[in-house]
């Protein structure tokens, strides 16, 4: 997967560079609970990064910060139901298999004005 790509197309439709990336760890984890030091280390991304997408998200209504056990450091938020999850993953496989066909990537770059 180009991820280069997959952060420009990110850029032009979602507003950030990360948010498909993310968005897309998100919908594919399952029970549905994340946590910000497991999605940084799986995407290879730094955690301020991951905090400013799942703030986005919470904001929207598409995450639900969970209660922290007592003596648990990690703040752990639950997806809730939303077509946008299932968006995030059909966008992120859409991206990744033009980016694998040359001729497939050339139509997208003239639909969306890249070069």
């Amino acid at each position: 997967m180009d991820v280069g790509r997959v952060r420009e197309v990110s850029k032009i439709l979602l507003g950030s560079s990360y948010r498909l990336e993310v968005a897309a760890a998100i919908a594919q984890a399952e029970p549905g609970v994340v946590h910000l030091r497991g999605l940084a280390s799986q995407l290879g991304l730094v955690d301020s990064l991951v905090r400013v997408e799942l703030g986005h998200f919470e904001r929207a209504g598409l995450l639900m910060r969970l209660p922290k056990p007592k003596g648990q450091q990690q703040q752990d938020y639950e997806r809730l139901p939303s077509a946008f999850w299932e968006l995030s993953r059909a966008l992120l496989a859409e991206v990744a298999a033009a980016s694998a066909s040359p001729g497939r990537q050339e139509s997208i770059n003239r639909a969306s004005g890249s070069r």
